[in-house]
């Protein structure tokens, strides 16, 4: 009867591992006659790790609770394959009985449920990247900013750092479009991503803010370090040819020191640095305005 069970019966003897009995599953399994395995040193059956665990976990149990359930063990067959089993431990009158089962389709759907769930992990990590990412440019969009922002903000109030809350928005934007087309307006707008990439740090928050305007936090940067990182991207954009001449911007900026202990929000200084984009386009563009916002 113990041969038509669907699982793996034996028993050792827990003083010298002697295996006493097995039924016909066991052999099955692990591919030896009834006959060499009777008297076959249980330790030979297991892979080295198993042998540890068993050693160093499972017999002390067995020895204190005098039966273990569902463990997780590697058996070896004669050709030293490696078959994952779930076995059952009973001890009882110096002898341990074992029931086990092979585990090989639980380990093959357990990896299948990890690469699903590696699948949809790095479909999330789209939809997540496609979420917050301008698809022309590829900086940040405005709601991703707008978030990004809100967090540098915290950080300062933490550290009482400076930030520099930074506008800028291309000069005659519009006149590109119209002579040159649309599609030669994006190539501009991508051009200008890839330079601001180039000029800020990846700890900056760099985002396409609308249209043809971009919006920069700039951490931890008083205000002659942003201005002479704006000099620096006039430059640099400059490079940039299009109605045969170089490209040109206007850029506000507004420094805010939260080491002051006042209270401010996003929106209240990006107005700020708002104003003064709009200081330098009355003032003849190509050029950067700035401001010490102070609530």
């Amino acid at each position: 009867m113990l041969n038509k069970f669907s699982c793996g019966l034996f028993t050792s003897d827990i003083k010298n591992g002697d295996i006493e009995y097995t039924n016909d599953y066991v052999c099955d399994v692990l591919d030896y006659s009834k006959g060499s395995l009777i008297g076959l040193k249980l330790n030979l059956l297991f892979s080295k790790a198993s042998l540890i665990f068993l050693e160093s976990y499972l017999y002390p149990m067995l020895l204190k609770e005098h039966e273990m359930f569902e463990i997780q063990l590697t058996v070896l067959n004669t050709k030293h394959e490696r078959i994952p089993i779930t076995a059952n431990v009973k001890i009882q009158d110096d002898k341990l009985y074992w029931s086990i089962f092979t585990a090989i389709n639980r380990d093959k759907l357990y990896q299948e449920l990890l690469d699903i769930r590696d699948q949809l992990e790095q479909q999330a990590e789209i939809l997540e990247l496609k979420a917050t990412t301008d698809s022309l440019t590829s900086l940040l969009n405005r709601r991703a900013a707008i978030f990004e922002s809100e967090k540098l903000i915290n950080q300062a109030y933490r550290t009482g750092s400076s930030l520099s809350f930074v506008m800028v928005d291309i000069d005659y934007f519009k006149r590109i479009n119209d002579e040159l087309g649309h599609q030669k307006g994006d190539e501009v707008l991508v051009d200008v991503g890839k330079v601001l990439h180039e000029v800020f740090r990846k700890t900056d928050v760099i985002a396409r803010w609308g249209g043809e305007e971009f919006m920069i936090v700039l951490y931890d940067t008083p205000f002659d370090d942003a201005q002479a990182l704006c000099q620096r991207l006039h430059q640099n954009l400059n490079s940039i040819i299009t109605l045969n001449k170089p490209l040109t911007v206007s850029i506000g900026v507004a420094v805010c020191n939260f080491g002051s202990g006042k209270s401010t929000d996003l929106m209240s200084v990006l107005a700020e640095a708002d104003r003064m984009l709009y200081k330098a386009k009355n003032n003849g563009r190509n050029r950067t305005e700035m401001t010490c916002y102070i609530k």
